[in-house]
Parts: C-alpha cells; structure tokens; sequence
C-alpha cells in the first residue's frame, strides 16, 4: 500500500497548530488547496464523530468531504479517515474516478519544535483494493500539492491571526 507523507513545520506553538484543526472558524480559514475556500456544515472533534464540509472555488467547482475521526489525541495526534460526499452527507465516487479509493487514512502528528510546531501528515486508501491503491498512487503529486496549497494557507493562519 502506497502513502503520501509530508512533513512541515510552522512557526506556532503546538496548541495553535492543533486548534487550527480542531475548531471550525479556523478550519475554515486555511483548509483546501489555494484558491479554494472551505465550509463547514458540521464539526464535532471526538472519536467516532467527525467533520463535513465543503471546497470550493471562484470557478463553481465544489467538493463535499465526509470524514470520522478514530484517534484524538490533543495537541498530539488526530486519525480520520476521509471520503467524497454529496452536500447531505451521502458518501460517493469522484465523477470520473471510479478506481479512485472509496476512503482515505490520514494521520496527522504534532510535535514540539522550540516553540514552532512540526506537523506530519500521512495519507493513504483505507481498504483498498489493487485498482485503488494504482489510482491513489498516481494521484500522489496532485494530492502533494494541493496539501502543500493548504498548508501554506495553515502557516499564514496559525503564524499571524490565532490569538
């Protein structure tokens, strides 16, 4: 099984980087790739609970996400797994995608760097079979950039306005 992995580190305390995940006005500030703006319809941080929200773009496009977290560690860890939904929480194949995973794992770590944070993400299909993990394969340099876009957007977030 194929996985993406990227680290970065942030010139916040880990609380800040933590909150920035964990609560929804700042969720929304920073989540999605550049030129996307996020919405959240729901957010309850505990296990077996999770977010659903809405990417979109200045072009019309919109992307529901549906994700249960099943780790919460705070400060420390969160584990969710993801998938594509309809703006009703239905879950769903991407249009055009059909050996496109039908969940995502990520792990997301914390840790404590003299007071910035570094911040690892860890993605990968959740239950997949052979066509899902070649698909999500393929789609590693995309996914990394748009991850990259979003974090950018989280370090302006958590560097400047979290008080």
């Amino acid at each position: 099984m194929s996985e993406l992995r990227i680290e970065k580190v942030l010139n916040a305390p880990v609380s800040k980087v933590y909150d920035a995940w964990t609560q929804k006005e700042h969720f929304e500030a920073w989540a999605g790739p550049k030129g996307f703006k996020c919405t959240v319809k729901e957010m309850s941080v505990e296990a077996d609970d999770g977010i659903h929200y809405m990417m979109a773009n200045d072009r019309g496009y919109e992307m529901w996400l549906k994700s249960t977290y099943l780790e919460i560690v705070p400060n420390e860890k969160i584990v969710f797994i993801e998938a594509i939904s309809d703006a009703d929480g239905n879950l769903q194949k991407p249009p055009g995608a059909p050996d496109w995973p039908s969940h995502l794992h990520h792990v997301i770590e914390f840790q404590e760097l003299h007071g910035a944070t570094k911040m690892i993400l860890t993605a990968s299909g959740h239950e997949t079979d052979e066509k899902e993990d070649v698909a999500f394969d393929m789609s590693k340099d995309r996914m990394k950039m748009g991850w990259d876009g979003a974090f950018e957007k989280l370090a302006n977030h958590v560097e400047g306005s979290i008080q």
